[in-house]
């Protein structure tokens, strides 16, 4: 058995909190991560790492390249480091994506709070939920918004905003929701994630520096006047500052680690039945009618959409949603109480992935229009007559057709394997019999509540395999991972609605049928996503279907295609493109608009080109260039930073898992059976359920030990306990099978090792285990051959204690080390706080400069009205002229008694955080010696 000294050091090792932004100091993270290693990813974590004091950093890779990623990897850090207090804030489609991402690469624990799950936390005991650090928590930008004030008031250590550049007017006051985020998040570490931080002109770079800190530029209208006004004369000063915050690669950079597949797109083009253009004839004479549906409100858009938008997915999702609709608008009739509107939206098709949160019509309870409504049951009745007509959609049929297709591509390579998405949960079920009936029958079905009595069973038999496993997870994370790896193993097809395959990654799969197609690109962006990521190692085929008779249909699907290259040979759509979407989001909102108000071909070419024309540049050629100028590093040395950084991760990942895998042999003894780098573990005294395990990073179908948290940790304190262990170790050099030349000349010696810790709290807290060794003859080791020793595998032995002369001078050593470990963090911390302190000052000259540019320009301005009162003939013009310099001269003059008080309060507030800098710069050290430990080599 190895010397329990020597496993402690191991232990320790496996410990230590570094500080700084090298790779050691995430190098236990990537160990437990289940990712593939990627330089970019390393390095943009790396950088969010680098300033401590600064209040965050903004990682702006381009699409595709896994921000979500870097993005875990620095929360899973800040978890390892006991700074549990994490926020996430994602749009709202995107919250079940960062859930499953979190938890199935990092083992973090995640809870969605949203007004419910809030109020069920405040109900069990929680003063502010926001402050509980069982779990990271994830919100919507809205409830963000909402709860502004909760958040503020909390003590969170990190925010992670994704997709930031929709908060990017933050600068404007009228900006509720981004200014009520500012307000909640303003102290806290932050990092914001986008592929488009420079969209369309430069103030949006100044709003994202405000969401990080609002000290990186001083004064707005100054930023205006020095960086957009005069950009040519300043654009270099622009881009350093702004390198100082903003990381961002390029696909063209790292090709070397990320093979990307392409898209290949077929589109099936169907002609509907007589009955089903009769169908679709009568609900949009409706839709154009205004209708109130029993809600008492005219004009609902967003109920009209859905019943426009289920009405292309299949006749069985609009049938019963015209059913329900007739239900409420009967209800009414009978009772006079309009339905609530609400309640309307929800029960239309509980699954179907409709965005009510931009609705920004405004109502008020209108008397019931009976009349209006016995037309609308009428429209209504005849629409569920035709429908209960319509057995079979010539729209299925046609999918029968392209799976056939698919199913012809499939070889060794491409899995038998075809993700179809709907967005109704009506569609989705008739598509499951539909395909049975026709002899399909590998098909599982995924959703937002995925209750049906398959799921159930699947869920069932994946439990009883799973035990150990799933309590780790919730029970609907237990269910969305068995019917993943069901879809995986067992079944041919999944049918999935947008809602339910939030967050899912199926790389597995490389068929895609986009049977409704979102009109919302994003969208449409998510679902191909799922399958064509990081992992993918075929190209990526897309089955999207077409009704030739519908002409609104087939200019969305031009106007996807061709314009937004949503379906290219790219890994994904172009930062251009989503980004210039995002400044306007009602883009399905004006698709429907087409569809409400155009009745003539005309109108709907008209509208369409007129869409088209709004889109056309997507971002100027100009704006280009200083995307590439201020946020693009084409560093010709790029290639070999990346290849550094992979270099020292895959270096210490591999050091950390041959030193835990002594560790677990070590502390679990003849309880596990081990094979490699897995192992069998049976009844155990330390608690650890029984089953198989593995430490390597390569292996990733297996349990991890470190999937629950708990577990390693059990094993490294079990080693780290040497209370009254006094045996030697034998440090076995010749079994070792790598040469160690400075130690050979050591075999047969003896020695002796002194462990110990040194500890700086500062800006962030720093350890360093310090080791000193000397021979019996009182022969100096140096540290780095001394932990090599710890490389060798050992034995117990008795060896007697050194002359006291060799501990003395043993004590003298390790004191010298540590004092070199706090004086080197001292002299980082010193160049730390000249790099803030640069910045203070930058701020604080943005500040005095913006107020001295204003008295400039009032200058101007007073120069020039004197020169028009000169010349005035026009005795009224002159008094005019004469008050406003009089006005503009009691400005000037407020202005430089303002500049001279504002001078002292920046002065001061920089002399305050200066000083708190330092304050922290170097605020306890401590060391310590853990043990001794009487050594010899053989």
């Amino acid at each position: 058995m190895e010397n329990r000294k020597a496993m402690a050091f191991l232990a320790e090792e496996l410990l230590l909190q570094k500080s700084g932004d090298s790779a050691d100091r995430i190098g236990a993270t990537l160990y437990r991560s289940k990712i593939n290693l990627t330089p970019h990813q390393i390095r943009a974590a790396l950088f969010a790492f680098h300033s401590p004091v600064s209040k965050g950093v903004m990682l702006c890779d381009e699409v595709g390249l896994g921000k979500t990623i870097e993005a875990g990897i620095i929360m899973a850090q800040y978890w390892l480091e006991q700074k549990r207090n994490i926020l996430v804030i994602s749009p709202a489609p995107l919250v079940r994506q960062w859930m499953s991402e979190l938890e199935d690469k990092f083992s973090l624990p995640c809870t969605i709070l949203d007004t419910k799950s809030y109020m069920e936390l405040t109900r069990k005991g929680y003063t502010n939920p926001f402050n509980d650090t069982k779990s990271v928590k994830i919100v919507t930008i809205n409830f963000a918004s909402k709860m502004h004030s909760e958040i503020k008031a909390s003590d969170i250590d990190l925010v992670v905003i994704d997709e930031a550049h929709k908060l990017r007017n933050v600068h404007n006051p009228s900006n509720v929701i981004a200014n009520n985020i500012l307000d909640g998040i303003s102290s806290f570490k932050k990092v914001l994630l986008t592929a488009t931080p420079l969209q369309n002109n430069l103030m949006e770079l100044y709003g994202l520096s405000m969401l990080i800190d609002d000290g990186i530029f001083g004064d707005k209208d100054y930023f205006k006047y020095r960086y957009i006004k005069n950009y040519e004369e300043n654009k270099q000063e622009l881009s350093e500052r702004l390198n100082l915050y903003i990381e961002r690669t390029l696909r063209k950079q790292v090709e070397k680690y990320v093979k990307y597949s392409k898209r290949i797109t077929h589109t099936f083009s169907y002609t509907p039945t007589d009955e089903e253009q009769e169908l679709y004839d009568k609900i949009t004479e409706l839709i154009h009618s205004n209708p109130s549906l029993g809600t008492g409100r005219s004009q609902t858009a967003l109920t009209s959409l859905i019943l426009r938008k289920l009405l292309s997915s299949s006749t069985a999702a609009v049938l019963g949603t015209l059913k329900t609709i007739r239900d409420r608008i009967s209800n009414t009739l009978s009772t006079g109480n309009n339905a609530d509107y609400e309640d309307l939206i929800e029960s239309l098709d509980e699954d179907s992935e409709f965005d009510d949160e931009d609705e920004d019509e405004t109502y008020l309870s209108e008397t019931i229009d009976n009349e209006k409504l016995l037309q609308e049951l009428k429209v209504i009745d005849e629409c569920i007559s035709i429908a209960e007509t319509i057995k079979v959609d010539n729209k299925s049929l046609k999918l029968l057709e392209a799976l056939n297709y698919l199913f012809s591509q499939t070889d060794e390579n491409r899995k038998k394997k075809i993700l179809i998405f709907t967005e109704s949960r009506r569609t989705q079920d008739y598509l499951a019999g539909f395909l049975r009936n026709h002899g399909i029958n590998k098909i599982v079905l995924f959703n937002g509540s995925n209750d049906n009595p398959e799921a159930k069973e699947i869920y069932d038999k994946w439990l009883n395999e799973n035990s150990e496993s799933a309590k780790q997870n919730s029970k609907s994370t237990n269910i969305r991972s068995a019917l993943l790896e069901y879809f995986k193993n067992d079944a041919e097809v999944m049918i999935a609605t947008e809602a339910g395959a939030e967050g899912l990654n199926i790389q597995f799969c490389s068929m895609v049928v986009n049977y409704d197609l979102p009109w919302n690109p994003q969208r449409i962006e998510q679902r191909i996503g799922r399958c064509h990521r990081f992992g993918q190692k075929n190209d990526v085929i897309v089955i999207n279907f077409l009704n030739e008779n519908n002409q609104i249909d087939n200019r969305v699907y031009e106007l996807l295609s061709n314009k937004f290259l949503l379906f290219d040979d790219v890994f994904g759509s172009s930062d251009e493109v989503l980004g210039s979407l995002d400044d306007d989001n009602n883009f399905e909102r004006k698709i429907f608009e087409i569809y409400r108000q155009c009745r003539t071909p005309e109108e709907i070419n008209k509208a369409f080109d007129d869409l088209q024309e709004t889109y056309k540049a997507d971002i100027s050629n100009e704006m280009k260039k200083t995307k590439e100028l201020l946020l693009e590093n084409f560093d010709q040395d790029l290639q070999k930073v990346f290849d550094g950084i992979m270099d020292a991760a895959e270096s210490y990942i591999r050091a950390y898992e041959y030193n835990f895998l002594r560790l677990c042999q070590y502390a679990l003894n003849d309880a596990a059976s081990f094979k490699g780098f897995s192992f069998y573990l049976s009844d155990n005294n330390l608690g650890i359920p029984q089953g198989k395990y593995i430490i390597s990073s390569n292996e990733r179908e297996e349990i991890n030990i470190f999937d629950n948290d708990v577990n390693g940790t059990k094993i490294i304190d079990y080693c780290r306990n040497v209370n009254g262990y006094n045996m030697g170790s034998e440090f076995d050099l010749t079994g070792y099978k790598y040469k160690i030349g400075e130690l050979e000349k050591y075999i047969g010696q003896k020695g002796v090792i002194i462990v110990g810790k040194s500890s700086v709290e500062s800006f962030e807290n720093s350890e360093e285990l310090i080791v000193s060794a000397r021979l019996e003859d009182g022969t100096y080791l140096n540290p780095e051959t001394t932990r090599k020793l710890f490389r060798l595998r050992s034995s117990e032995v008795d060896l007697g204690r050194c002359d006291d002369n060799i501990y003395s001078m043993l004590h003298s050593d390790f004191e010298a080390a540590s004092n070199a470990f706090i004086n080197a963090t001292a002299e980082k911390n010193n160049k730390l706080l000249a790099e803030e302190t640069a910045k203070v000052n930058q701020w604080a000259n943005d500040k005095i400069s913006g107020i001295q540019l204003e008295v400039e320009q009032l200058r101007e301005r007073r120069k020039t009205l004197q020169h028009e009162l000169d010349y005035s003939t026009d005795s009224q013009q002159k008094i005019e002229i004469t008050g406003e310099i009089s006005k503009i001269s009691k400005k000037i003059k407020s202005l430089w008694l303002e500049l001279a008080e504002n001078e002292d309060q920046i002065e001061d507030m920089r002399m305050r955080i200066i000083g708190k800098l330092k304050k922290e710069s170097l605020k306890n050290t401590k060391s310590g010696e853990l043990f001794t430990l009487e050594f010899t080599i053989r």
